[in-house]
């Protein structure tokens, strides 16, 4: 289960996907504060990462109802590490991360639900 409150995405017009979400088996859903200036429809921007920072990339997110806020507002933004693609036990080494959802249960105004643990051998037929 996400650790997002459903109560947070009431305001969730449509989810845009940047790409195909098909051959991910996971992506990363969080919450991220925008200002008005970026628009509650139109496409954001990670921030870079830290000096030494793992890579991110932006995979998809929702749009918000024009009339629901004024300043700043939440968006859920759904991204991927660099390494969250690696099979298990190969460059990752461990589990799915705690922010992990299956893309394909994401619905505007839904939480989305965490897909099951791969095995090594699950992960090799991908």
């Amino acid at each position: 289960m996400s650790n997002i409150d459903a109560a947070e995405l009431q305001y969730e017009e449509k989810i845009v996907w940047l790409e195909d979400i098909a051959p991910l088996y996971f992506v990363r859903e969080s919450m991220s504060w925008q200002t008005y200036g970026v628009g509650k429809r139109g496409p954001i921007k990670l921030r870079a990462p830290r000096k030494g920072g793992m890579v991110t990339r932006l995979v998809g997110y929702a749009t918000i109802s024009n009339n629901r806020y004024v300043g700043s507002f939440p968006r859920r933004i759904f991204w991927v590490k660099g390494d969250d693609e690696a099979p298990v036990g190969g460059a990752r080494g461990y589990g799915m991360p705690c922010e992990a959802v299956d893309p394909r249960s994401v619905a505007p105004g839904v939480p989305g639900t965490r897909p099951p643990e791969r095995r090594s051998s699950e992960a090799s037929k991908r």
